[in-house]
């Protein structure tokens, strides 16, 4: 009689606690009880309040070395069946959360929450091409919420931790007032 030991899957884990669209990230494990070559099985999900999370891709793969490794390159998904509720709304906006599985046979385990956060960075022109140094703008988001500012002496607007989705800037003018 052969007597195989359990699959044991522990350190499910991302390369960082926070992603930015285009980041790169490691997601890994240690495992004990399966061979080099046994077959794994990495499945992303966006983590929702409700627990109906929202599967986003799964990528196979296999233990070496007692481990799993494999790259994943972060993508914001619209989640475009979601409509915030009034209450949401009221709360603001919170940032999207996503996990990993790993799962190998029957045996399954979740990693820790993944906080995706998007930004803006950009130089503006105005109608001639000119940089629009010192512009007063407004910022509208895709949550409906508006930031106001001013570009600075290179005309850049860089925003951290915006929602991800579309957005467009009204250019008011010059902050002196003149043009």
């Amino acid at each position: 009689m052969k007597i195989i030991p359990p699959v044991k899957i522990t350190n499910v884990q991302w390369s960082a606690q926070e992603a930015r669209r285009g980041d790169v990230l490691q997601l890994t494990a240690d495992v004990e009880g399966a061979p080099d070559g046994t077959e794994a099985l990495i499945e992303v999900w966006e983590h929702d309040e409700d627990e109906a999370h929202d599967f986003i891709t799964k990528m196979p793969t296999m233990v070496e070395n007692k481990r799993i490794e494999i790259s994943w390159m972060y993508q914001y998904f619209e989640d475009t069946d979601e409509i915030p509720t009034e209450e949401e709304v009221e709360r603001g906006y919170n940032s999207p959360e996503y996990f990993f599985k790993v799962i190998i046979g029957s045996k399954e385990e979740r990693s820790e929450l993944l906080e995706f956060k998007d930004w803006i960075d950009i130089v503006v022109r105005d109608e001639a091409g000119q940089v629009a140094a010192n512009y007063n703008y407004t910022l509208h988001l895709p949550d409906d919420q508006e930031k106001s500012g001013t570009t600075d002496d290179n005309g850049r607007i860089r925003e951290e931790d915006i929602p991800p989705g579309p957005w467009w800037i009204e250019l008011l003018g010059p902050e002196d007032g003149s043009a």
